[in-house]
């Protein structure tokens, strides 16, 4: 199995001249399989024996909502970056509201329009002794880490992008470091400490 994680933009086409280094999915697509196939060669192990069980559950948590006050400054910032695109004056006016960058005012402006919470599926399954635990998201790697310390089983493999898409999801350090990552997120503060909660108790589940 081979997985890909981010890497911008592959399409075999694009308007962009400067993403035209990629012009054939044939040349692309055997480039990546001569790459996996040697990583395989090197890496192959023989497969950990047991029964194959798996869970699905879906996981509903709040989005990042923001307060009227902050969504009036952020599409104020929004209204000087389209008429003036000089990012001094748009990044004096932004940081005297605490708002990042005109990214994370555009952020705050499309949050603003969702709903209240969003539901993530979140899929494991198990082989023997080994497991692999995915969801439709691009996950900071402290969900990984953290869920591989406190899994049973003896390899655990947390994967994204699966599914579906629910962009990033930070950590509360992600959060707090105020990264583009975190301006963009769709799901507020603490999904990723639920999503490592929830990751072991499945986990625990299934090993039993």
């Amino acid at each position: 199995v081979f997985f890909q994680g981010c890497g911008g933009n592959n399409n075999s086409s694009t308007r962009l001249a400067y993403e035209r280094r990629c012009t054939t999915c044939d040349s692309y697509g055997m480039s990546l399989a001569a790459a996996a196939v040697e990583c395989l060669e090197k890496n192959m192990t023989e497969a950990a024996p047991g029964k194959v069980k798996a869970k699905q559950i879906w996981l509903e948590y709040p989005l990042d909502h923001r307060e009227d006050h902050r969504l009036q400054e952020a599409r104020e910032v929004q209204k000087i970056w389209q008429e003036t695109n000089d990012k001094a004056a748009v990044m004096a006016v932004a940081s005297r509201y605490g708002i990042r960058s005109p990214y994370h005012a555009n952020a705050i402006v499309r949050k603003a329009a969702q709903k209240a919470t969003e539901t993530m599926e979140i899929n494991a399954m198990s082989f023997g002794t080994d497991v692999a635990i995915v969801t439709g998201s691009e996950m900071f790697d402290t969900i990984s880490i953290k869920t591989e310390e406190g899994s049973p089983f003896k390899m655990t493999a947390t994967m994204g992008y699966c599914n579906a898409y629910r962009r990033y999801i930070p950590s509360k350090f992600g959060f707090q470091y105020t990264c583009y990552e975190s301006d963009v997120a769709w799901f507020a503060p603490g999904i990723a400490e639920k999503m490592i909660e929830t990751y072991i108790e499945m986990l625990k589940e299934l090993k039993d």
